[in-house]
């Protein structure tokens, strides 16, 4: 999923271009988000020219990103382009907005976690036990449950990934706390710290800790190499 970032990146850093009508915010909002999956009428021209009005006045078209960050609209959406549309509305949010906005995503984060959790109880309580089949119609509904549980760890992570790349550490009392029980997203957590946690001494201090029973290998590599000299 990294193709949006550098996307928008890139229209970020890109110089002025010549300007047409910038559409509705609502509407110049939906051709972002949708711009690199190529659902948008626009011209790569029309969509760094939108790009650039977004930028430099975000502020009408902030509560429309925000409208589209949350479990609920998560957990209406089945289409799959819509819910890309939902990761790079996280992305995009975080590059416009300021600090109420990056507080609005912490308090999404810490709802996702809290929903995260309570589907990988469902999952563990409704899987199958070794030898045992489930019919077709319980089948199908354990794997959407499964399948909503992976939609909500995505989201997660480019909520998380989002504040890393922008180098922002106010995460870490979010999700260090998560380091012990959440493996799912244990490494994807130490990833953060990477970017954002080197010098910040109770992050050195509980992933040493972790480091003594990393368990797993690719977890003990990740440790390895935030603790490496830069």
């Amino acid at each position: 999923m990294r193709t949006h970032v550098i996307v928008f990146t890139g229209l970020l850093l890109s110089a002025p271009v010549s300007r047409a009508a910038t559409p509705p915010p609502e509407k110049a909002v939906e051709q972002l988000v949708h711009a690199h999956h190529g659902l948008t009428a626009l011209s790569g021209k029309e969509v760094m020219e939108t790009w650039e009005e977004v930028r430099r006045n975000p502020k009408p078209y902030i509560p429309f990103l925000k409208a589209r960050v949350s479990l609920e609209r998560l957990e209406v959406t089945q289409d799959l382009e819509q819910f890309r549309g939902i990761l790079n509305s996280a992305h995009i949010l975080i590059l416009l907005g300021g600090n109420e906005e990056r507080e609005f995503l912490v308090a999404q984060l810490k709802q996702l976690h809290q929903k995260r959790d309570e589907l990988s109880t469902q999952v563990k309580r409704r899987a199958p036990s070794s030898g045992a089949s489930l019919s077709p119609r319980e089948e199908e509904s354990f794997r959407e449950l499964v399948r909503h549980r992976g939609r909500v760890t995505q989201l997660e992570n480019a909520i998380l990934r989002g504040f890393a790349e922008a180098g922002d550490p106010r995460l870490r009392d979010t999700v260090l706390p998560r380091l012990d029980h959440d493996k799912d997203m244990r490494d994807r957590y130490i990833e953060y710290f990477e970017a954002t946690g080197r010098k910040d001494p109770v992050v050195r201090a509980r992933l040493k800790k972790l480091l003594e029973n990393p368990g797993s290998p690719v977890t003990e590599q990740h440790l390895q190499r935030f603790f490496e000299e830069k």
